[in-house]
């Protein structure tokens, strides 16, 4: 899931990222003046659970989170069937999936037999 990174101000170590929908990222800046958005990006692993997440293009394609995030803007655009994201997923057992676009091995969740 696409999400708005809001950074809270923080006095050690610089500001905490917070990863949020769209709708409660506008409720987080109402509620505190503090944060700042950041950026938009899409997220690389699920919680709970710590599974890498991939993202599914509008023509049946493939997205490591890598590639989603580095073009972004192409994501976005409705009408770039090989890049426009409409779903995301966790690969539990297909242990011979690829990302469309920069061809990594996406390693099932499960492991391999």
């Amino acid at each position: 899931m696409l999400k708005h990174v809001l950074l809270q101000p923080c006095t050690f170590g610089g500001p905490i990222p917070w990863y949020e929908p769209a709708d409660r990222a506008k409720e987080l800046l109402a509620q505190f003046p503090d944060f700042t958005f950041s950026h938009l990006k899409y997220e690389s692993h699920a919680w709970p659970g710590g599974y890498e997440i991939h993202y599914i293009v509008e023509d049946g394609g493939v997205l490591c989170h890598q590639c989603a995030n580095r073009e972004l803007e192409r994501t976005l655009d409705p009408d770039d069937d090989q890049f426009h994201v409409v779903g995301e997923f966790i690969n539990y057992e297909d242990s011979d999936l690829y990302c469309d676009h920069c061809n990594r091995r996406i390693e099932p969740a499960y492991g391999e037999e």
